[in-house]
């Protein structure tokens, strides 16, 4: 029996959808349905006209998965941030983490990603084990701070 291979997509996008809109309710529920389906977790922050996302799980399902949101009409502007094998998810048994925070424009993506996983405990418990890992070192290279003390500590 052969290893099994994981992967791991962050990715920002714009939106046109406002907070309020019914669309991003269709969103999170499609999502939570495939991503169930696919095994596959995922963490989405609405941040004002963006979105950021990461998503991990099986290699094939997430990059089909990403392959279908760069041709979605709800998204514009898919910038890739971090596209990489993983040894092992660090999001395992959350389907779906959605949350909605107040814009800020002057942040990147990974900025961002980085705040919600400092500042949300069930987050912060399921990436504690990345401290040192790829995504810490590229959330670090993009926000300038360390991860194990200041993303997540």
């Amino acid at each position: 029996m052969g290893s099994r291979r994981y992967h791991r997509v962050v990715f920002e996008s714009s939106t046109m959808l406002s907070d309020s809109s019914i669309e991003n309710l269709d969103i999170l529920r499609e999502a939570m349905r495939a991503n169930d389906r696919d095994g596959i977790a995922s963490v989405m922050i609405k941040a004002g006209p963006r979105f950021v996302q990461m998503i991990e799980g099986p290699a094939q399902p997430v990059q089909a998965t990403y392959a279908r949101i760069r041709e979605d009409r709800r998204h514009f502007r898919v910038e890739t941030l971090v596209d990489m094998p993983i040894v092992s998810p660090s999001l395992q048994g959350m389907p779906m983490f959605s949350v909605q925070v107040p814009a800020r424009p002057e942040a990147d993506g990974l900025e961002i990603l980085s705040d919600v996983l400092r500042t949300n405990p069930e987050l912060r418990s399921a990436v504690v084990g990345e401290a040192t890992g790829p995504l810490a070192d590229a959330l670090s290279r993009r926000s300038g701070a360390t991860f194990s003390t200041d993303l997540i500590g």
